[in-house]
């Protein structure tokens, strides 16, 4: 599967290339009001590490539509941010309330975003992580997809609940919110925004 791109009214999501560590480095690493809700990495060595392994993952065919999408402005092609979908993986550290629906499936799929302070406030990240939805239950058909949150971001919070994500309790880590996203939540929800794909 090549590597998507998705386009929204005001938005293009974009492979992650390697010149992206510039301006990403200072919307979010550099910026301790970000990185406390999306990463612990703030040195340039380590996020420089970290990025070129991202770039040459998502070049990699064998990830079959998973990784970092760079999230730029249309009409300017700044830079805004990053979204993320991270492959099916064992995620023993999401331990769920004993009175979840949501029972464990063993593998599970995390959808994340990290913006600059700017674009906070504007709809970006609703419309960015909108834009990730039809293919993750249409084209990768996956069961559903998660997003860890801190308790204290609350307006990442009022995001999941926006999308449809259903809130749950993280009872080895109170500190973090789980949302839970079902295929079956996903085919009941209005969805609003247009989103084309774009080879």
């Amino acid at each position: 599967m090549a590597f998507p791109r998705f386009i929204t009214p005001r938005l293009l999501l974009r492979p992650m290339v390697a010149e992206d560590i510039h301006p990403l480095f200072a919307l979010i690493y550099n910026d301790p009001m970000v990185r406390q809700f999306f990463t612990n990495l703030e040195t340039w060595d380590a996020v420089a590490m970290v990025h070129q392994a991202t770039v040459a993952a998502n070049d990699d065919p064998a990830n079959r539509g998973f990784g970092h999408w760079t999230v730029t402005e249309r009409s300017s092609g700044t830079v805004l941010g990053k979204v993320l979908l991270e492959a099916p993986a064992p995620a023993p550290w999401i331990v769920l309330d004993d009175r979840s629906p949501h029972a464990p499936v063993g593998m599970e799929t995390e959808l994340a975003y990290a913006l600059g302070r700017a674009f906070w406030g504007h709809g970006y990240a609703f419309e960015a992580c909108q834009a990730l939805l039809p293919h993750i239950f249409e084209t990768l058909a996956l069961p559903r997809v998660m997003n860890s949150v801190r308790r204290a971001n609350t307006a990442s919070i009022r995001l999941m609940e926006k999308l449809g994500f259903q809130l749950e309790s993280q009872r080895e880590r109170p500190e973090f919110v789980i949302g839970v996203l079902t295929q079956l939540t996903y085919a009941d929800t209005a969805r609003t925004t247009v989103v084309s794909p774009s080879r």
